[in-house]
């Protein structure tokens, strides 16, 4: 489908008939219409039901297809012949593209981590890529710890660095760098400062090292000849598993999920899943050896593809749906271990500023996280107004809510002391309702050979 947006020509409907025509005397510049195909394109012209009136519309060589929904934008109004934009088409080919390239390489971040995490507690004598080595620690070493996420403004950082508003901080970055070539004397803020400490940020140089690095060193060793000696085996690798299947032991639960169930779990309100924590220290690795065989570089955009993934589903929905943010944050956990904390947040209000500004906005979080000693656990935190806060967790597991149980009343005493009002606080058996499936929009996934 060829797409049409603000920089194209917008979309002429013609009216046809008296009543079509009625029906345009009715519309204001600037508001948003749905439209529906109703048959395919003939000779440029193409059908449009627009409320409960056939609209015979000018559509050029722009391909729809019958029974395909529109927003429309009135653009300008004149006896003859209104015209429309076409709103959304060019933004959901785009984010269905990046979501077609973005799913099938994406793997559960606790993979890639239990990785470079490994490789950042290597001792100095075993890195034999100083400069990766660098780039590796750097990614692990700003990883927010408990202690860190524990205050308001250390978690207000930690979710404004997990990459999902890199592209934000670049974007102000170069605005400021422009006002400021406008108005002298000003010093715009660096890019690399404005994305320092950002996770996607660190991926993506590190990414960009071990390409460097195939290009110069080859990604792979040729095949040896017959006869040649075998290369030697690093003490670091000496009987480990192949990379995946250590990984996989490594990591246990968090195996790859089907591209639909992925897909899926980015819907708006769906619940994060559970992540279990990374504790590498089983795996035997080596710098070198991967990256002749290329696996750091899959495992790293494995995990960029994920953020990706993640960036998708929190860009801005229809105009009736509260704004979401779809986040999974790594916290270190001392020198060995990573845990993922997924988090949906959702502001909550009113569909019109007037109905916010009367019952006031509030906020919704659910979580998800895997901790040991623990389990599995989900959670959903309520904010109504500025004070009211209801909080509850499920685990389908008995230990889970046993221990949970055990430190209401503490969390309790923590919230109130904390100025809020505690209006409910429970423990429950089960997991977070999931939102009823939406009608498809458009195929992600071709299932033509």
């Amino acid at each position: 489908m060829q797409p049409t947006g603000p920089g194209l020509p917008p979309l002429p409907p013609a009216p046809s008939g008296t009543k079509a025509a009625a029906t345009a005397a009715t519309w204001r510049v600037g508001q948003v219409l749905q439209g529906l195909v109703v048959r395919e394109s003939s000779q440029g012209q193409t059908p449009l039901q627009i409320g409960r009136q056939l609209v015979q519309a000018r559509t050029g060589s722009l391909q729809l297809s019958p029974g395909q929904p529109l927003r429309l934008e009135v653009v300008s109004l004149s006896r003859d012949l209104p015209v429309l934009r076409l709103l959304d088409t060019l933004r959901q080919d785009t984010v269905s593209q990046a979501l077609r390239q973005a799913l099938p390489a994406q793997r559960p971040l606790p993979q890639a981590l239990t990785l470079l995490n490994q490789l950042a507690a290597l001792p100095d004598a075993a890195r034999s890529a100083p400069q990766l080595s660098r780039l590796v620690r750097s990614v692990i070493q700003q990883l927010p710890d408990p202690a860190r996420v524990g205050t308001p403004e250390g978690l207000r950082q930690a979710l404004t660095n997990s990459g999902l508003f890199l592209e934000g901080k670049l974007a102000r970055a170069a605005a400021q760098a422009g006002n400021a070539r406008a108005a002298a004397g000003q010093s715009p803020l660096p890019a690399q400062t404005a994305v320092q400490g950002d996770f996607k940020a660190g991926l993506l140089q590190l990414a960009a090292g071990l390409r460097q690095a195939a290009v110069t060193t080859g990604s792979a060793r040729p095949p040896a000849a017959a006869g040649s000696p075998a290369p030697p085996v690093s003490p670091l690798t000496a009987g480990a598993p192949p990379l995946a299947a250590a990984l996989a032991a490594a990591v246990g639960k968090a195996a790859p999920l089907p591209a639909l169930e992925s897909l899926a779990s980015l819907r708006p309100g769906m619940p994060p899943r559970p992540q279990a924590g990374v504790d590498g220290r089983t795996l035997r690795l080596d710098l070198a050896q991967l990256l002749q065989r290329g696996g750091l570089l899959q495992q790293v955009e494995s995990a960029l593809s994920r953020v990706k993934l993640n960036q998708l589903a929190s860009l801005p929905q229809e105009r009736q749906q509260p704004p979401e943010w779809l986040v999974e944050l790594p916290v270190r956990r001392g020198e060995d271990a990573i845990d993922v904390w997924g988090l949906r947040l959702r502001r909550e209000g009113g569909r019109s500023d007037s109905e916010t500004a009367r019952n006031g906005a509030g906020w919704t979080v659910m979580l998800a996280f895997d901790l040991p000693g623990l389990g599995p656990v989900q959670a959903r935190v309520s904010l109504s107004g500025e004070r009211q806060i209801s909080t509850r967790f499920l685990s389908e597991q008995g230990e889970p809510l046993r221990r949970l149980s055990e430190h209401l009343p503490r969390l309790r005493a923590r919230l109130e002391q904390s100025g809020l009002v505690v209006q409910d606080l429970d423990v429950k058996r089960g997991r977070l309702r999931e939102p009823p499936a939406p009608p498809p929009r458009g195929p992600i996934l071709d299932d033509q050979a």
